[in-house]
């Protein structure tokens, strides 16, 4: 009898421990899936911030050029697209399940890189029709100094 019991509270044991290892690993697997869903939402919203810089200098490119009308309007449709993926990004940020602060820093990286080239809109110019250099460069290194906060804290979050 005493062998029956003993052996019962080892495989009650061996199941209890076994049980707990499983959930551990679990839990361990399904931390590790977020950690990378953010990881990658991260990379993938500061390439589409870097690509539409990259879109907003080429529109500030053109408008010191003088560039013609059409070649204003072919820019400002790679522009939305190149927002767009940013939107996209952004969401996904959100949906890895970032913090309050990770998205606080991720707003203001998206701000700073969307206004960046406002410098360039029409009404924005002086009346040589120039650029305001001063403006430029504030705005430039907002966006880079926010695009820099904004990684360092992903780096941190999914450390």
């Amino acid at each position: 009898m005493t062998q029956a019991i003993t052996g019962l509270i080892g495989v009650l044991l061996g199941a209890t421990i076994t049980g707990l290892i499983t959930y551990v690993a679990t839990v361990r697997e399904t931390r590790e899936r977020a950690r990378v869903r953010l990881a990658e939402a991260c990379v993938e919203l500061l390439g589409a911030l870097v690509d539409h810089r990259r879109h907003q200098y080429l529109k500030i490119a053109a408008v010191r050029e003088h560039a013609p009308y059409e070649r204003l309007v072919a820019l400002r449709e790679l522009r939305y697209e190149a927002r767009s993926s940013v939107s996209r990004a952004m969401a996904r940020v959100q949906m890895a399940g970032a913090d309050t602060d990770l998205m606080n820093l991720a707003h203001d990286a998206v701000s700073a890189t969307f206004i960046l080239g406002d410098v360039a809109d029409e009404d924005a110019l002086d009346p040589a029709g120039e650029i305001d250099e001063a403006e430029l460069t504030a705005r430039r290194d907002a966006s880079l100094t926010t695009h820099d906060e904004l990684l360092r804290a992903a780096g941190l979050a999914v450390a």
